[in-house]
């Protein structure tokens, strides 16, 4: 009983860290709502403006401070919630990072080959500048959501219970986290879930956010402004490459959502899942 109670509260106060990240999202809708009323003039074009989405994506660099500030006493504590080791951290980070675009490419690319998506080019210098700020943006993003899910949240229960069930409850987290997203269905849940999986076992077997934060950021990084696809829902990122979706084509593109919410992404995760766990099983029986 005391468990059950404890995994509650684990996840209710990574919950509440999640509202860490969104604070500058609250301010800019904040803005907007004074905005609209003194002047009657609807500034929900601010949702899909790219620099505001920036900002939105820059605001993950203040959970990494907010837990730094609250453990600053207590490394043991900081160790669980947000591990990174000093280890060759650069390596582990390229690491990730290649894992996460080489990955994504190779599914958008099936989907591409599917007719999923149509495809224009929309390149230009200009973008250059956007470019690089969604390139940090999704730095701090894509970490941000690993140190709520697979830090605080698959470490503290690794305490408490077994690897498996942290794992799968921190990836279940992780997938009603994007529950309220625009074009979210039960197959984007689904995705999100084994997202969360796979993720969860390579911090495992890591055992720091290192390469599953460079994963996860370069994940969206190519999604959205490299190839131009939705990211959980958050479109006109196009900064490269725009890919608009083949409407009878949802299992390769899935819909509004983006690849993450297509039956594609789901396969292919399933087989990476495996792989991973094949490949962990063989390394342990060589040791």
């Amino acid at each position: 009983m005391n468990k059950i109670i404890d995994i509650c509260k684990f996840i209710i106060l990574a919950f509440l860290l999640t509202f860490i990240m969104g604070i500058p999202s609250l301010f800019i809708g904040f803005y907007q709502g004074l905005y609209d009323a003194g002047t009657g003039i609807n500034l929900s074009v601010l949702e899909t403006n790219q620099f505001l989405m920036i900002v939105e994506l820059m605001g993950g660099i203040m959970l990494p401070l907010f837990l730094l500030a609250t453990y600053k006493q207590n490394k043991q504590e900081l160790d669980i919630v947000m591990p990174f080791s000093k280890e060759k951290r650069l390596s582990k980070y390229i690491l990730g990072y290649t894992l996460g675009l080489v990955l994504l490419l190779t599914i958008w690319s099936i989907s591409v080959y599917f007719s999923g998506f149509q495809i224009t080019m929309v390149w230009s210098m200009s973008n250059f500048r956007l470019l690089i700020l969604f390139f940090l943006g999704y730095g701090f993003q894509g970490m941000a959501e690993e140190i709520v899910c697979r830090g605080y949240l698959q470490g503290r229960l690794m305490k408490i219970t077994q690897k498996r069930v942290a794992i799968i409850i921190s990836a279940l987290f992780f997938s009603f986290m994007h529950a309220t997203n625009d074009g979210i269905t039960l197959m984007a849940l689904i995705s999100l879930f084994l997202f969360g999986i796979f993720t969860g076992i390579i911090r495992s077997y890591t055992n720091d956010l290192w390469t599953v934060g460079a994963f996860h950021s370069a994940w969206n990084f190519m999604q959205g402004p490299v190839l131009g696809v939705s990211v959980s829902g958050n479109s006109n990122q196009a900064l490269i490459l725009e890919s608009k979706d083949t409407p009878n084509k949802v299992f390769f593109n899935g819909g509004l959502f983006g690849l993450e919410g297509s039956g594609l992404t789901v396969i292919i995760f399933i087989i990476v899942i495996t792989l991973v766990l094949f490949i962990g099983k063989k390394r342990r029986k060589y040791k």
